[in-house]
């Protein structure tokens, strides 16, 4: 890239997600606040991600953390409709096999959304460390990356064109 920054597009996993509304001041919640403020993240998920983020929300050990009506999470689900770029995953897979199959859905939206970074918090992915060219970070470690953005951050292949828009 010369000179030109773009948006870095994230997947974020949907236990970065949960993690971002229980404690909001801790990384998940520090990358979701830099999304929701425009700060240089474009936000990719698919409707399998985003099924899975629902199915979270609904688990009983969680609600007495999260302390949200239904009213609130359904907004929340308009809210990330609305902000994230959603992506179709139907017919693809991918060819990195994943420890566990459940997470393959997570490596296929980075894949198809042309995605610069996977945020998790699953060991079955961060285990695996990259998909194609797109690293697979902890929250920590993604926010250590992009501190100085977008000052001296730079993209994890300067030479990959930004993905044509339809």
């Amino acid at each position: 890239m010369t000179g030109v920054s773009r948006d870095l597009r994230i997947v974020l996993d949907a236990n970065v997600l949960v993690s971002a509304l229980i404690q909001p001041v801790g990384p998940s919640g520090v990358i979701v606040r830099r999304i929701l403020s425009a700060e240089h993240l474009r936000l990719v998920l698919s409707q399998p991600i985003m099924d899975e983020f629902r199915r979270c929300l609904g688990y009983p050990r969680l609600a007495k953390h999260l302390h949200m009506s239904q009213t609130e999470m359904d907004e929340l689900f308009v809210s990330l409709e609305v902000l994230a770029e959603k992506v179709d995953l139907t017919g693809r897979e991918t060819e990195a096999p994943c420890r566990d199959p459940e997470d393959e859905k997570y490596l296929v939206t980075a894949v198809v959304g042309h995605a610069d970074y996977l945020v998790t918090g699953d060991d079955d992915l961060l285990v695996m460390q990259m998909i194609r060219h797109i690293p697979i970070l902890n929250p920590r470690d993604f926010l250590r990356k992009i501190t100085s953005y977008p000052s001296s951050f730079s993209h994890p292949e300067t030479s990959r064109p930004p993905p044509s828009r339809p």
